[in-house]
């Protein structure tokens, strides 16, 4: 019991705290300003960190038996559209790996070698812990993964301003009117009052690596713990910040396989092509002008990476990691989701809600929610049924 409240007060602790880390890259931003994590003198610390940490992490691994298997190097150069070979390291990179484990942080950074900012919306389960500790000294940018619009005030409020505008028109009463002026106001003030971390995140992460500086970005936000899907929608604003900060995104598969008796300790690691969007969504450069891309092109970039990720993935799993279907042990996937989640905090509701949802495509569990409220009555029933039987 003491425990448990001891881990609600942690909690309560990190919630003030990330809101105070909210508003103060809030105010940084519309003031003009470097936001803390892109500042010289942060950036110069974090720096300091990171050979120690990186000697401390592959210690800790050794000792803890796990064996690193990198099966091609990291890419040190790349052939542009004109077919020259290129120094990838000239540009900041935005490595973009797949998020399947929770040693795949600590894994990927012993991995790289080179110092890289870690972003995560992760602060509630991480700030205050001893890993958290580790990746903050190492540079990391957390965010807040909640859409601050979608709160049940605002909605309540929404709501109460349309059923206004729907008696206004029906009736033209000076009452009602000002009623309605006076409420769109002070809804007005809640939503200017907003600090809409996500917005700002995409700017942090650009004063970053307009330093010259390094990322590491899970784009699927969250584990794929799906047991048929490689890899994950993600969230499409990576395309848009490799566009804005000239940066490389090399795509980075990190893969855990667990055997039938939950030993999971062979971690493989593959890297695929730098991807150059930049280039491949056109830029003339004698023209200074901002390229903003559409939400089709962010797709099809999301899209291009998560090809390469998936074939990287599919070449180790094919390699490393094949059974017969027919050993695999009934309960298999229940023991491996229940090891997995073993790991830490998350539970699969919140690995779930903070995946990236694409509302431009309706799932197919939606597309047929209507069929679940149908009724028939007996005569209806008869006659489908019937009809089935033709």
């Amino acid at each position: 019991m003491i425990k448990k409240e001891k881990e609600i007060l942690r909690t309560e602790k990190n919630k003030k705290e990330l809101e105070r880390l909210k508003k103060q890259r809030d105010n940084d931003i519309k003031s003009s300003n470097a936001v803390y994590e892109a500042r010289k003198s942060t950036l110069k610390k974090n720096k300091r960190y990171h050979w120690p940490l990186f000697f401390g992490l592959k210690a800790q691994r050794i000792l803890s038996g796990y064996k690193i298997h990198v099966l091609n190097e990291l890419p040190k150069t790349y052939t542009n559209a004109q077919n020259e070979e290129l120094n990838t390291f000239d540009r900041p990179i935005i490595f973009a790996p797949n998020h399947v484990r929770k040693k795949d942080i600590e894994t990927l950074l012993e991995v790289f070698k080179k110092h890289v900012i870690l972003l995560s919306g992760d602060f509630e389960n991480l700030h205050g812990t001893l890993s958290g500790s580790l990746l903050e000294k190492n540079g990391i940018i957390y965010f807040d993964m909640d859409d601050p619009y979608n709160n049940v005030d605002l909605k309540r409020d929404k709501k109460y301003l349309e059923e206004l505008e729907e008696y206004i028109k029906i009736k033209n009463d000076p009452i009602l009117i000002e009623e309605y002026e006076n409420e769109l106001k002070k809804y007005n003030k809640k939503i200017e009052n907003i600090i809409n971390d996500r917005k700002n995140v995409k700017e942090v992460e650009r004063q970053v690596l307009n330093t010259g500086n390094d990322i590491m970005k899970f784009f699927e936000a969250s584990w794929d713990l799906f047991p048929n899907l490689l890899v994950c929608n993600g969230y499409y604003s990576l395309v848009q910040t490799a566009v804005d900060t000239n940066a490389l995104v090399i795509p980075v598969i990190y893969e855990q396989p667990v055997d039938f008796d939950m030993n999971d300790k062979n971690i493989y690691i593959k890297f695929g092509k730098p991807i150059d969007y930049l280039e491949k969504y056109g830029v003339d450069d004698n023209v200074k002008t901002e390229i903003k891309l559409t939400h089709e092109e962010k797709k099809e970039g999301i899209q291009e990476l998560r090809d390469q990720l998936a074939t990287l993935l599919y070449e180790i799993l094919e390699e490393h990691c094949a059974v017969r279907r027919k050993d695999i042990p009934k309960d298999y996937w229940e023991k491996y989701k229940k090891h997995v989640l073993s790991e830490w905090y998350f539970n699969e509701d919140d690995i779930n809600k903070k995946h990236f949802v694409d509302k431009t495509i309706t799932e197919q569990k939606d597309a047929f929610e209507h069929l679940n409220h149908l009724q028939l009555n007996k005569n209806n029933a008869f006659l489908l049924n019937k009809r089935n039987h033709q």
